[in-house]
């Protein structure tokens, strides 16, 4: 290779690189590595890992971080019929993100795709010590820049996260179809069987689990609980298929208008039982989703 096709080839590389990448390159050296970094040279895209080393700089530094993900957090977390949007509500944003007991706080490795200064998703996950000899990963978020939903950003998220975390059952809450469908379908693919309200792959048809997948649920569900803190809700909900939290403490509850299912859809009948809890209920009603490790 000639010193001209190095050149070039390092101001290829510097352009995927993104603005998100170099500033923790830069300022957070000290509390992060970076790993697993994948660039595509074609759409200047690069996905990575954020391993979060020092949590306490890593909170101080959130400032940095919000003109990349500021907008991510407030849709996340912002009731879609509000009306209010991310310019006129950044402090109240940044101030949200930096409470202790915030996603963003617990976060412990962070996967992101990224394309120039524009961060289009990120996964984040808190991981737990042993629980009855299992290792477990918490999935906090995921969320996905706007103009980026309905395309392979969400895919790739889980599909780093799945790659590069070796725990022994990923744990989260889910109300949203799509999210349950990718996890079933890529947590298989890497060696995971999944489980959403109490049932392999969220299908009713199939009975509940038993046994030792039971067992873990239980785990799961009770780890569930444990993160929800003061917003989550026991009432008649117990683990290991379902978990409440409190209305106007948590993302907007499931409605009718998602359930947009085709005929013979496996899914479709728990979620309908998921909204049908959903409306008999003041709060805001989740399935537990669990993916373990074959």
């Amino acid at each position: 290779m000639s010193k001209g096709d190095v050149l070039m080839a390092e101001r290829r590389d510097l352009t995927v690189k993104s603005d998100f990448l170099e500033l923790l390159r830069d300022q957070f050296s000290d509390c992060v590595e970076i790993l697993d970094e994948t660039p595509d040279q074609n759409t200047g895209e690069v996905k990575f890992h954020i391993k979060v080393t020092d949590k306490e700089k890593w909170l101080s530094k959130t400032s940095l971080l919000m003109p990349f993900l500021g907008e991510l957090y407030f849709d996340a977390y912002e009731d879609k019929e509000s009306g209010r949007d991310y310019a006129g509500n950044k402090e109240e944003t940044l101030q949200g993100i930096l409470d202790q007991d915030s996603d963003h706080a617990f976060t412990d490795d962070m996967y992101v795709v990224a394309a120039g200064s524009k961060v289009k998703g990120f996964l984040s996950m808190k991981n737990y010590p042993p629980v009855q000899d299992l290792t477990v990963s918490y999935l906090l978020l995921v969320v996905v820049n706007q103009d980026n939903r309905g395309g392979q950003v969400g895919k790739e998220l889980y599909r780093k996260m799945f790659a590069h975390n070796d725990a022994d059952m990923i744990v989260g809450i889910s109300h949203t179809p799509a999210a349950v469908k990718i996890r079933c379908k890529l947590g298989d693919e890497f060696g995971y069987d999944t489980y959403f309200c109490g049932h392999k792959n969220g299908v009713m048809d199939d009975g509940p689990a038993t046994g030792i997948e039971q067992e873990k649920l239980v785990v799961a569900g009770n780890i569930a609980y444990e993160y929800g803190g003061e917003m989550a809700q026991v009432a008649d909900l117990p683990p290991p298929g379902y978990i409440t939290y409190k209305r106007g403490e948590t993302m907007a509850p499931l409605s009718v208008d998602e359930l947009q299912f085709k005929p013979g859809d496996s899914l479709a009948e728990t979620f309908k039982d998921l909204l049908n809890k959903q409306e008999n209920s003041q709060d805001v009603v989740y399935g537990v989703l669990a993916s373990i490790k074959r």
